[in-house]
């Protein structure tokens, strides 16, 4: 009686070890990946971030699943090879803590089958991550025509920095406020006029591996911090339709409105009257007798200083 074999990638196996798949390659617990060379990791890097050293590497999607998973080795200076860790398939980074700034190390990463065969070594990266620059300090904000700008002090020539921000307190440090380092201890950000965010800033060398230092304090950024400048070049036209006002407008683009504000010769204090988005407005009831205006601009939380008044008599038909 004769055998059935079936080829399982360059194999030719007898079918009757195959108890876990059925019939030459049917769906089973194996597939026939798991009996092929895994494809080698691609695009090892590393990156030097407040004291811990992290690999990243990436991997064909559909593979992880006929793979057992990685190998990470490490070879220091003259020394050969050898094992750090062995991690699950779906892992994709490696934080190394056993190394010292100044050294030079390499590392690779092998992708481990099922049936443990490993995969092809891709060409090592190689390290050699620099003390860490300080912490950048003296960090401050404030309110600019576009948003906010920050300012801190100076770690050293050759330094750039990274900013963070967040809307969580404590957790600054994570998510970046800009695709690429600043060059110089200054960065421009639009305004948030709805929640208090944080800021905070690290140091970093211009290298393969950033190394990147600890954050600076948090620098919180309050909505309140929003406070337009006074509203200048106020002028009023009696006209037959009303009382037109106009004015120059505020540079500050997070300003909300213009508040516009009407005194008669009765009254003690001025009294709002109306808001407008443009900086002009039309009093449409003057009341037929002179009165005072002024007008000011509001932010988000707080309006800023109100305008010198402008006196209108009322229109007199020619």
């Amino acid at each position: 009686m004769g055998h059935l074999f079936c080829r399982i990638g360059g194999l030719l196996l007898p079918a009757a070890i195959l108890l876990f798949v059925t019939a030459c390659g049917a769906k089973g617990s194996l597939s026939m990946s798991s009996y092929e060379k895994p494809d080698a990791v691609d695009n090892l890097r590393a990156v030097h971030r407040a004291g811990a050293l992290t690999l990243f590497w990436s991997y064909p999607g559909g593979e992880k699943y006929f793979i057992k998973g990685f190998v990470v080795e490490r070879a220091d200076a003259g020394q050969p090879f050898r094992r750090l860790a062995v991690l699950p398939a779906d892992t994709r980074n490696y934080a190394d803590a056993s190394f010292a700034p100044g050294a030079v190390y390499q590392y690779r990463v092998l992708a481990v089958s099922r049936k443990d065969r490993l995969s092809d070594v891709a060409a090592p990266i190689r390290v050699e991550p620099r003390p860490l620059p300080a912490r950048p300090p003296g960090l401050e904000a404030k309110a600019s025509d576009e948003g906010v700008e920050l300012r801190w002090k100076s770690v050293g020539s050759g330094i750039r920095y990274n900013i963070y921000k967040t809307t969580m307190r404590g957790t600054c440090g994570e998510v970046l406020a800009a695709a690429k380092p600043a060059d110089s201890p200054v960065f421009r950000d639009g305004a948030n006029p709805t929640a208090t965010v944080y800021y905070c800033v690290r140091a970093l060398y211009a290298t393969d591996v950033l190394d990147e230092g600890f954050p600076s304090e948090e620098y919180a950024v309050a909505p309140s911090l929003y406070i337009p400048g006074r509203v200048v070049e106020l002028r009023g036209i009696a006209a037959e339709q009303g009382v037109q006002l106009i004015w120059g407008e505020r540079p500050e683009r997070w300003v909300k409105t213009y508040r516009v504000y009407r005194k008669l010769n009765n009254q003690k204090e001025f009294l709002a009257i109306g808001e407008t988005a443009i900086p002009a407005f039309l009093d449409r009831n003057p009341d037929g007798a002179p009165a005072a205006y002024a007008v000011e601009a509001v932010g988000p939380v707080q309006a800023g200083q109100r305008s010198a008044s402008v006196l209108v008599h009322p229109y007199r038909e020619p």
